[in-house]
């Protein structure tokens, strides 16, 4: 029992540490094409990345 416990804890510390390794190398905006909308009106929607140097 204490042996399965010690192998659950093991992997709950990996997972967190694991968390800490994702890399954000994009960033997304999203806009409206028009500044000012009215309801009912369709409108495109913009979007654009910033890639960061490297990827």
């Amino acid at each position: 029992m204490r042996k399965h416990l010690s192998v659950q804890v093991f992997f709950l510390l990996l997972a967190v540490t694991a968390h800490a390794q994702i890399l954000t190398p994009a960033t997304w905006t999203v806009k409206p094409a028009k500044s000012s909308v009215k309801v009912g009106e369709t409108v495109d929607i913009l979007f654009s990345v910033r890639i960061n140097p490297g990827w």
